[in-house]
């Protein structure tokens, strides 16, 4: 008797989420809801959502990239002024308003060598990093001590304001090394979390596949058992019924280990070939013409699990000849 079927360990689209936000949130520095709309909107498109899991796992674009219009996200991100979040999100671009988005391309969108110094984009001032904005502060400082040292101002004035510029530089290298330890522990985060996700998903294959052993064995053992026992029985018709039944049983009992892991025989109804779900793998020469490309024969049953096709049925077909003999199963 079949046992009722054991539930889904995991789930793909779990850690597609999981990594994704944690990227979003911690490498791209999006907000919640902004993370959130992101993640949505790339989960519309599960093919392109997924390469992009993969970048952010090996932290390089993938050698064999999906191409929409003749573009993979390596490209966009190379040769045009696109991080590669964005050349993600433009390969959605591409697949949902291809015109519009070619267009955008080869007349709108400059790339990366003729992009001028002046345009200030937000994905610009998201990455530029605190060494490159403390310059500008520090030209700032000069000013300062040349006006104090132009200015009338007695020692004591001097001396406080030369005071409160140390203070403010110490604030600064303060609120750079604050910076860089955020980074450190942010990226310390996301590698624990990766180790974290492979750790779970080969336990999870593990259980699975150490369910199946464990009842295979004991298959095996019963089996060697029936052998053990007939062994030392007469070669009766008796005992070859019983034998018979036996080795019918096997075939049960395998069938009950596939079913446990969501995996189920079929056939398909009707004698006309679904060639989704079925396998020819040999014709039956018939004279009747209306039983021309019919099933003639089943040999062996198809497997699905969850509705996607294993293994398809095996069967045979009637082939229509005018001289053939009508075929027997």
């Amino acid at each position: 008797m079949k046992q009722i079927k054991s539930q889904v360990l995991w789930d793909p689209s779990t850690f597609y989420r999981f990594g994704i936000m944690e990227y979003l949130l911690y490498h791209v520095n999006q907000s919640q809801t902004r993370a959130e709309k992101t993640y949505d909107k790339l989960s519309q498109h599960e093919d392109i959502r997924s390469e992009f899991y993969q970048y952010i796992m090996d932290e390089a674009f993938p050698k064999n990239g999906m191409e929409i219009e003749g573009f993979t996200a390596e490209y966009l991100a190379n040769n045009y002024p696109l991080s590669p979040l964005g050349a993600y999100n433009y390969l959605i671009y591409l697949r949902e308003m291809p015109d519009k988005a070619l267009a955008d391309l080869k007349a709108g969108l400059p790339t990366k060598d003729s992009v001028p110094s002046e345009i200030n984009t937000d994905q610009k001032e998201e990455q530029l990093p605190m060494d490159e904005k403390t310059p500008v502060q520090l030209e700032d400082t000069e000013q300062s001590q040349q006006t104090i040292s132009e200015s009338p101002a007695t020692q004591k004035e001097l001396l406080e304001k030369l005071d409160a510029m140390q203070q403010s530089l110490a604030a600064l290298q303060q609120t750079f090394d604050d910076k860089i330890a955020e980074d450190a522990h942010k990226s310390e985060l996301f590698d624990n979390m990766h180790r974290e996700l492979t750790r779970y998903q080969n336990g999870a294959l593990d259980k699975i596949v150490d369910t199946m052993a464990l009842d295979i064995i004991q298959l095996v053992d019963a089996t060697k058992g029936h052998v053990r026992v007939y062994e030392k029985k007469e070669p009766t018709e008796d005992n070859y019924k019983r034998l018979l039944r036996i080795v019918k049983g096997i075939a049960e009992d395998l069938q009950d280990v596939l079913y446990r892991q969501n995996i189920e025989s079929y056939r398909v109804e009707g004698h006309e070939v679904d060639v989704r779900r079925q396998k020819i793998i040999q014709t039956v020469p018939t004279d009747d013409q209306s039983k021309d490309n019919l099933v003639a024969v089943r040999v062996a049953d198809g497997y699905e699990k969850d509705g996607k096709v294993l293994r398809p049925e095996r069967i045979k077909i009637f082939k229509y000849s005018p001289a053939a003999p009508e075929a027997t199963k």
